[in-house]
């Protein structure tokens, strides 16, 4: 009989060799490890998101740069526009009024003949 408790015993240390008093001491252990862990990652977590968040306000910044360029491109663009469509209307109403004057000079001669037109003088 003694050999059947003492396989028993056996059998218990093979399956698990720790007693219920040690097993409860390495799980106090691995559970302070565990907070110590969780701290740290806690800890790191908010570095972290501080981190970010400063890195969110210099891109905030540099957005806010960037829109008044562009702005400010935007306006000189126009002024731009602005000149080079008034240069192309004086363009145009100078030639308007050279066809306009072609024009009337060809009506106001219109009617004589070719050997009557006078030439205009020269200077």
């Amino acid at each position: 009989f003694s050999g059947g408790s003492r396989s028993k015993s056996l059998g218990r240390q093979l399956k698990w060799p720790f007693s219920a008093s040690e097993t409860t001491t390495f799980l106090n252990e691995i559970s302070s490890h565990k907070a110590t862990v969780n701290l740290a990652l806690s800890a790191d977590s908010v570095r972290k998101l501080q981190l970010s968040l400063s890195k969110i306000g210099e891109l905030s910044d540099q957005v806010t740069r960037i829109e008044e360029t562009v702005k400010r491109i935007e306006t000189n663009t126009l002024i731009e526009v602005d000149r080079e469509k008034l240069r192309i209307l004086n363009f145009m109403a100078l030639k308007m009024i050279l066809a306009g004057s072609v024009i009337q000079e060809a009506l106001t001669h219109g009617h004589q003949p070719h050997s009557e037109i006078p030439r205009r003088q020269t200077l």
